[in-house]
């Protein structure tokens, strides 16, 4: 759900909310009076990852599978010695 911010016209208080795009917050947080709150334009939040960030499709199961057989070789090794 997307972020959004508000002012008080009464108290002068500004918060960030969360909420869906046809909601909309009437009653301040902090003063608590009904109509006084102003919606504030805000940049959107947008995660881009870059190109050497992204994995092709099995590359994360594959890394899950090296790192456990990786664990189970050294648990193996650690009960031989116990022997």
């Amino acid at each position: 759900m997307p972020r959004y911010a508000y002012r008080c016209l009464e108290c002068s208080a500004e918060f960030l909310t969360i909420h869906s795009s046809e909601e909309k917050l009437d009653v301040c947080q902090e003063c608590e009076k009904p109509g006084t709150l102003i919606k504030l334009l805000t940049m959107p939040s947008y995660a881009f990852k870059k190109k050497h960030d992204i994995k092709k499709t099995g590359q994360v199961t594959e890394e899950f599978i090296e790192e456990a057989h990786l664990d189970l070789k050294k648990q193996r090794d650690e009960l031989k010695k116990q022997r």
